[in-house]
């Protein structure tokens, strides 16, 4: 490629990108901009309601008057039930002089740098 004609194509590329991009954020903001006719209201504010509700709510009268069973009960561990226990895992503790650093971030828990979990 000749000298003349690099020359002029770097500013042929400049001056079409710098087209291209209003003419890319016009697109983009005329489909921003187009009103929504017919639109939803916004709904009302409302708290949320977290209280626990009435039992007679939730279960019925046979259901309250049904004994619970013990879950202990050899009869009611049968092949199709599975229980369940765990506790959940003690946090890494880092060795070393990363203890140090650990133990100032968590002071609660510095105890574990001296007695850690097995």
């Amino acid at each position: 490629m000749t000298k003349k004609a690099q020359i002029l194509r770097n500013p042929l590329i400049s001056l079409a990108l710098m087209a291209a991009f209003p003419a890319a954020w016009a697109d983009d903001a005329a489909t921003r901009a187009v009103p929504v006719h017919g639109a939803v209201t916004a709904p009302l504010h409302r708290k949320l309601d977290l209280r626990m509700p009435d039992i007679r709510d939730v279960m019925s009268a046979d259901e309250l008057n049904t004994p619970f069973l013990n879950p202990d009960e050899a009869e009611f561990t049968g092949p199709e039930t599975v229980q369940v226990h765990g506790a959940p895992p003690p946090p890494f503790v880092p060795g070393g002089f990363e203890a140090l650093w650990w133990g100032a971030t968590h002071p609660a828990q510095a105890w574990r740098i001296l007695a850690p979990a097995q």
